[in-house]
């Protein structure tokens, strides 16, 4: 014993919280060997239990202390060269720091493994296991096998050194914002009310505060409030929290608008978002008549009327009409038909970009001026569309009745 003593005093009292001397006997047992949980692994005892936890048949002692618990047991009674194993449960009570748990091999034994693996000192008398950081109500299982090489008692001593630490924890979460925006999927038209949507999400662990969600209008739509910078309050939101917002606008202007939010909080930082289009497209058609302005009386007067289609959508079902002035007969029209003075075309379909051309052929009957009109109708996309194209043609000489 007094060689364990100058033993405690070599690791150092000063570090010392606790130590206690557990003393065994590993001969002359009565029970059998004792069945023991996975050495090394780490459980949590529920400290308000009366006693260590149950280990199994032994002889078995208990150590309490204010930080911790420990309970060593042997297995049952062995022969020479039979071997027989000690089994050390540590109990933590309270947290603990550079826990280190001895023992000295028996006279007249060898230690032949142990698990996890100890420490064994050049002697080859002491070993022990070390643990950096145990927590309150964390416990360690260790066991050690050991050969006898002579009758006797076999008995040994665990100490236990730790340095008991007052430990406390806080939790440091981060928020971290997401923002998504997505405009609308079809083609709008001009004079339109259109959506884009936008989603914010705390993808974080802790809550994101004082959220902000600001949306500038871009040139072709308009907010009803007229304003051209958004600036929407969301409060607080929480980890895994999504807030969706629905933005509308009306389009005042053909062509590719893009959108881009942003959202700011007092502990997340900002964010925008990428970058959210919606394509605005105008039906739109021109008409135009080309014909002479001045003929001679007898000479045929050639037009032409040329429609495009100049905006952004197929055209279909639209109709030009061409209306003969008085005076004037109709010589020919190429797909036209004829009725009740007037040559009518149909467009079954007009691409956007496309054009397409008509021809027709007048002779005056007397001189005089001629006003020949044509009118472009149809619908698109619910929108009612007309055109008016004009050729004025003089016709000198006054001679009649020259047109057959």
């Amino acid at each position: 014993m007094q060689s364990r003593g100058k033993l405690f005093k070599a690791l150092g009292i000063g570090a010392l919280v606790g130590s206690f001397l557990l003393t065994m006997t590993g001969c002359d047992f009565r029970h059998g060997a004792r069945q023991s949980q996975p050495a090394g692994e780490v459980t949590y005892y529920d400290d308000g239990a009366a006693m260590a936890p149950t280990m199994g048949p032994g002889n078995a002692s208990v150590v309490r202390t204010n930080n911790y618990i420990l309970e060593k047991q042997v297995s049952g009674s062995c022969a020479v060269g039979q071997t027989f194993e000690y089994y050390y449960t540590l109990v933590a009570r309270s947290d603990l720091e550079e826990v280190t748990l001895k023992d000295y091999v028996p006279e007249g034994a060898e230690l032949i493994s142990s698990s996890p693996e100890a420490t064994v000192d050049s002697n080859k008398k002491d070993f022990g296991w070390t643990v950096d950081r145990m927590y309150c109500g964390e416990v360690r299982n260790f066991s050690a096998i050991f050969k006898a090489l002579e009758p006797g008692d076999k008995c040994s001593s665990a100490v236990v050194f730790a340095i008991p630490v007052a430990a406390t924890c806080v939790c440091v979460g981060e928020p971290v914002l997401d923002i998504t925006k997505c405009g609308p999927e079809c083609v709008c038209f001009v004079g339109e009310e259109v959506t884009f949507n936008v989603w914010v999400t705390n993808k974080g662990n802790f809550p994101a505060c004082d959220v902000v969600v600001v949306d500038k209008v871009p040139e072709g739509l308009v907010h009803s409030s007229g304003q051209t910078e958004l600036s929407i309050p969301l409060g607080t939101l929480m980890p895994g929290e999504t807030k969706e917002l629905c933005l509308q606008f009306c389009v005042s202007e053909r062509g590719e608008h893009c959108n881009v939010a942003e959202v700011h909080s007092s502990n997340a930082g900002s964010k925008k978002s990428e970058e959210a289009c919606v394509k605005v497209c105008s039906p739109e058609v021109s008409l135009e008549k080309h014909g002479p302005t001045t003929l001679d009386l007898g000479t045929d007067a050639k037009y032409e009327v040329v429609v495009s289609n100049t905006g952004d959508v197929a055209m279909t079902g639209f109709t030009v009409t061409d209306y003969i002035p008085e005076g004037m007969v109709l010589v020919s029209a190429p797909g036209g038909t004829y009725e009740r003075g007037m040559v009518t075309w149909y467009i079954d379909h007009l691409d956007a970009g496309q054009t397409r051309t008509f021809n027709i052929t007048l002779c005056a009957e007397c001189p005089g001026t001629y006003c020949n009109d044509a009118v472009l109708c149809g619908e698109c996309n619910g929108i009612q569309m007309s055109e008016n194209a004009r050729v004025v043609t003089t016709i000198d000489e006054p001679a009649c009745n020259m047109c057959e």
